[in-house]
């Protein structure tokens, strides 16, 4: 976001500097969201949803504009600042441009001139204008029990966790079960105590392994294709003098 080049346009005479405020940035991303899911029905008539979906990209445009305590009056001028306001590329408001153009040649002198790409690309745009718009806030270090907390609670809407750390530190459980039937077991249990729901799983195992430097491990006649057994650098009288480090939660697994 570029304030230097928003107070330019204010010098010239484009923007105009006024603070803004909460009840009107959620009025105009109430309304816009209703006008785009409206444009998004295709049992409407092809002019209302495309006259829908470009009032619903004004309407998120200038809040994001409003939010940076800024008004224009002009339409074109509110979609220009979009790389200011919401960072987006200049293809978006390039797109939005042109459909504003469509929009005053159908408005003013009565010529519907817009395809269904036009309309979807419109529709797209639009939603990507909704989606950067939305406030983050940024927590770091928060741990596991408490983001999972804030689910619960409702804080949160969703969030990403090993299954295997649910399982421990949420429900408690010690016992070792496959993979998919812990999912499963894990998805009733968090949904019959906490009303939270699995969406699934992401495809990839958090597996342990054991790495040693190649010459270290030379000394003690072991080659790449050798696995360690666990305990081995105690057993061996030889690799007493090689050092380890593991993961903390590593110490508490069962391997």
């Amino acid at each position: 976001m570029s304030k230097e080049e928003l107070d330019n346009l204010v010098k010239i005479g484009q923007l105009k500097a006024e603070p803004g405020t909460q009840v009107e940035f959620d009025g105009l991303v109430d309304s816009a969201r209703k006008r785009l899911a409206d444009a998004r029905n295709e049992k409407l008539s092809f002019e209302s949803r495309f006259d829908l979906a470009y009032n619903a990209a004004h309407a998120f445009a200038l809040a994001a504009l409003r939010r940076h305590n800024y008004r224009s009056g002009n339409r074109y001028v509110v979609f220009q600042v979009l790389p200011h306001t919401l960072g987006l590329d200049t293809i978006i408001w390039r797109v939005l441009a042109k459909c504003h153009d469509r929009r005053n040649l159908a408005e003013y002198e009565g010529h519907f001139e817009v395809d269904e790409q036009l309309l979807n690309d419109l529709i797209d745009c639009t939603t990507r204008l909704e989606a950067a718009g939305q406030p983050v806030e940024r927590k770091q270090g928060l741990g596991s029990a408490v983001i999972f907390r804030s689910l619960a609670g409702g804080d949160i809407d969703a969030y990403v966790d090993y299954s295997g750390t649910l399982w421990t530190n949420v429900l408690g459980r010690s016992d070792v079960m496959p993979r998919e039937a812990m999912l499963e077991a894990l998805t009733t249990a968090l949904r019959e105590r906490y009303g939270v729901t699995v969406l699934g799983a992401l495809g990839f195992e958090n597996a342990y392994a054991r790495r040693q430097i190649r010459y270290r491990a030379a000394t003690v006649g072991r080659n790449d294709g050798d696995i360690p057994e666990p305990g081995f650098c105690t057993r061996h009288h030889h690799v007493r003098d090689h050092a380890s480090g593991i993961e903390h939660e590593f110490k508490d697994c069962d391997v």
